[in-house]
């Protein structure tokens, strides 16, 4: 099978936090895989596809979290409580993309 995808897709299983306009923050979320376009999470909280929300990442417990924009591209509900949520990064400053750049 050809890989499709742009850009390499790292595995990456740490807590991520997203709020989308209106809602509270999702708390218990995981992210699965993450590449400098985007983020594969689980998530308890359905979320329609291209709805734009804001992304907050830790990767190390010794630096600033990762935070970016992020448009939902598609959600597979597994059962009534998990989807997996795919999201393209659309906004992302100067050193939240350099410290994304430096997890490759």
């Amino acid at each position: 099978m050809n890989e499709r995808r742009n850009f390499l897709r790292i595995p990456l299983n740490v807590p991520i936090k997203f709020r989308r306009a209106g809602f509270i923050q999702g708390e218990k979320n995981l992210s699965k895989d993450l590449s400098v376009s985007g983020v594969r999470f689980l998530s308890q909280e359905f979320v329609p596809v291209n709805t734009t929300i804001k992304v907050e990442l830790n990767t190390s417990d010794n630096s600033e979290p990762i935070q970016f924009m992020a448009r939902i591209m598609w959600i597979r509900s597994y059962d009534d409580e998990v989807y997996e949520i795919g999201a393209e990064i659309c906004e992302i400053s100067k050193e939240s993309a350099d410290s994304l750049v430096k997890l490759f």
